[in-house]
């Protein structure tokens, strides 16, 4: 017996581009995601800093 595929040959290197491009892009959105939070923490640090100097920092509502 004999098995045949019933895949055409560029089927595993079209799913393979495909799956790198699925890749690439949650890269890309770990690494924006990533920057976002270093931006965040910055912030927060600064805050805390004026905080501590006894500033004044107003609270906003919060959002979702």
């Amino acid at each position: 017996m004999r098995l045949t595929c019933v895949f055409p040959r560029n089927a595993p290197t079209a799913d393979q581009r495909e799956a790198r491009a699925t890749i690439a892009a949650y890269a890309n959105h770990i690494q924006t995601l990533s920057l976002r939070n270093a931006e965040l923490e910055a912030e927060n640090a600064t805050l805390r800093e004026a905080l501590g100097q006894g500033g004044t920092v107003a609270s906003l509502p919060v959002t979702r």
